[in-house]
């Protein structure tokens, strides 16, 4: 399944939130569709495109989908078969760990793109909808949003599947208009830097005129878990319990990720040392550190330490070592 087109309904004059719409070559056959379940929801995903139902116990009919039956392949190529069921929604499969996606509408038939209707209310990976955007709408960006701790809309059965609140509630993706759009390289200004000096150009290019990477830090909770318990650490969407997200550095070297991430001689998200850009320019450290800190004033991490994770823009997952870095294996 390729993006042939994308665009934005902004849902303008209703409450509801805008939806990504893409145009693509040909939906993909559904009978192809292998799905695995986790807590009750089934979930599958083909060439980006992606499909889900909640049924908690396949042996007990509901009115879900009016009572109509529901035949699914498993990945083992076993099927499974119920009465029922209900459509879920992105935030219950993103916190389930399951590949990142969001909702969309989506059609293949040209036609009805240009009129404007009728579109099939699908779900897409969280990356196939990023690249559509990337390639197709330089003025939108994906906001990753919390929604709040309340009770869905949908059945407190699935809230209760995923410890809803627990986390402060699941996270979704949402167009959004780029405001202040970067001259340089016509970015959002999505990232900000905890230093205001940064004015002529969005946070994520700092003047390059060119995106940089994005790296994920996570630190352990319980700073002595032991390392070998943490090599078998998993990310596929939400991180586990052991570990907290502490910050998002503009960088994929590990080395630099190591030292942007460290108190030496300053504390690290203030160090005013400086750090060379991919067109030899020089950035304070604090320009390329967006700090997650949770807390009502300051941050109050600690450095960065052996068994503690950053995961690299391209997908990889790395732990830091007694000695350098490891790879670490990603379960799905």
């Amino acid at each position: 399944m390729l993006a042939l087109d994308s665009k934005v309904n902004w849902m303008e004059g209703w409450a509801n939130s805008p939806t990504l719409e893409i145009l693509v070559n040909k939906l993909p056959d559904v009978s192809l569709l292998r799905y695995e379940c986790r807590n009750g929801l089934y979930y599958a995903e083909l060439d980006g495109y992606v499909s889900f139902i909640f049924k908690k116990d396949p042996s007990i009919a509901d009115n879900g989908f009016g009572g109509s039956g529901h035949s699914l392949t498993l990945t083992d190529n076993t099927t499974v078969s119920f009465k029922g069921g209900w459509s879920s929604r992105a935030g219950v499969a993103n916190e389930l760990g399951f590949t990142e996606c969001m909702d969309v509408s989506l059609t293949d038939d040209e036609v009805s793109w240009k009129r404007g209707y009728t579109f099939l209310a699908g779900n897409v990976t969280y990356e196939f909808a990023a690249k559509a955007v990337k390639e197709f709408l330089p003025d939108v960006w994906l906001a990753k949003i919390i929604k709040g701790s309340g009770l869905p809309n949908s059945s407190s059965e699935q809230s209760n599947a995923i410890g809803y609140g627990r986390n402060g509630g699941e996270y979704i993706y949402i167009p959004q208009r780029v405001i202040n759009p970067c001259e340089i390289c016509k970015g959002t200004r999505e990232y900000r830097a905890l230093s205001s000096t940064v004015t002529q150009s969005c946070h994520r290019c700092l003047g390059t005129g060119k995106h940089l990477p994005k790296s994920r830090v996570f630190h352990r909770k319980n700073h002595f878990l032991d390392f070998e318990e943490g090599l078998k650490w998993h990310f596929s969407g939400s991180p586990p319990e052991e570990f907290k997200e502490v910050a998002t550095v503009l960088s994929e070297d590990l080395e630099v990720i190591y030292r942007l991430t460290n108190h030496i001689d300053e504390t690290w998200w203030k160090a005013t040392f400086d750090v060379q850009l991919p067109d030899n320019s020089l950035r304070p450290a604090k320009d390329l550190i967006w700090v997650n800190h949770g807390y009502k004033e300051e941050p109050k991490h600690r450095s960065t330490s052996i068994g503690d994770v950053v995961i690299l823009e391209n997908g990889t997952v790395w732990q830091c070592a007694p000695l350098g870095w490891e790879p670490v294996s990603i379960s799905k």
